[in-house]
């Protein structure tokens, strides 16, 4: 008995990919690799968008995982998703994470530039300040 091992594209990610913000631009995005289909994986397509449909999305290509992502706009929410690319094509996209880009102001500090991040206490318990903005006459989160 032949038996054959027609190889197809890799499997979708099972999981979203893991957020680590670096203010005041830049996410690093890790992932797990999903399973290969038969055929080894080549790299991988980490799309990211600021809207949860994903339009208008940007993919950056990465032969690993985690991929830095540079360049966000503070004030935004981006939503990231992975899929793995092989010598059989394109597997479909995992589930998404979010994260919210915020920025605050700068301090000088032994010579350079850093970026800060604004918190505040309420009820005993620290919280990332998270700036808005009034538009006719309504406070909404800025990007959201």
């Amino acid at each position: 008995v032949l038996t054959l091992t027609i190889p197809d594209v890799p499997d979708t990610p099972s999981t979203a990919p893991v957020l680590t913000y670096a203010p005041p631009d830049t996410v690093s995005v890790a992932f797990t690799a999903p399973g290969n289909g038969g055929s080894a994986i080549t790299s991988y397509d980490v799309q990211y968008a600021d809207n949860s449909a994903f339009t208008g999305a940007v993919s950056a290509n990465s032969a690993s995982s985690p991929k830095v992502i540079s360049g966000l706009s503070p004030g935004k929410t981006y939503w990231f998703r992975v899929r793995a690319n092989s010598s059989q094509g394109s597997g479909a996209y995992g589930p998404a994470s979010s994260v919210l880009v915020i920025s605050g102001p700068k301090i000088y500090y032994e010579g350079e530039w850093h970026n800060t991040i604004c918190y505040y206490k309420l009820n005993g318990v620290w919280r990332i300040a998270i700036p808005h903005v009034k538009v006719g006459g309504t406070w909404k989160v800025i990007g959201g």
